[in-house]
């Protein structure tokens, strides 16, 4: 049975290979260990006993936060894990005072939009050419309601 929990030590490793796996510049893994180091930035797991299945790393900073990455592995893909991580990730801001949350996304990457666009995040911005292939991204936010 999977449960979603903020992220332990020993866990950041396999949030490491995810990432690695999922996206075409990742964070390494000493990246991520210094992230998870920072006040304010969470990573929050989905697992099912020892194997992460999905995380999700943001940074909550004032009554704002930003997320990094949302990444669920290839085979745990279609089980809505990565739609009950950001869920839980906004549940979690909002405890911490967060009013707005924003995040940025690829226009080719059209089932991370999809989820986002889904649970009401809207595109405010659009830069041109912002990623090292050429591609813009897209600039997302959603308000939080008191």
């Amino acid at each position: 049975m999977s449960e979603i929990h903020p992220a332990r030590d020993e866990e950041l490793i396999r949030i490491a290979r995810i990432e690695t796996a999922r996206f075409e510049d990742p964070w390494s893994y000493p990246e991520i260990k210094e992230q998870a180091g920072t006040e304010g930035f969470f990573y929050l797991v989905s697992a099912d006993g020892d194997e992460v299945e999905g995380y999700i790393g943001f940074l909550v900073s004032g009554d704002s936060a930003d997320i990094y990455s949302l990444a669920v592995k290839k085979e745990c893909e279609g089980k809505g894990i990565g739609g009950k991580l950001l869920e839980k990730a906004l549940e979690f801001g909002k405890e911490k005072g967060v009013k707005t949350f924003f995040l940025e996304v690829r226009p080719s990457n059209t089932r991370a939009l999809t989820l986002y666009i889904a649970h009401g995040f809207g595109e405010y911005r659009r830069r041109k050419q912002y990623y090292s292939d050429g591609e813009d991204a897209l600039l997302l936010k959603k308000e939080i309601s008191a």
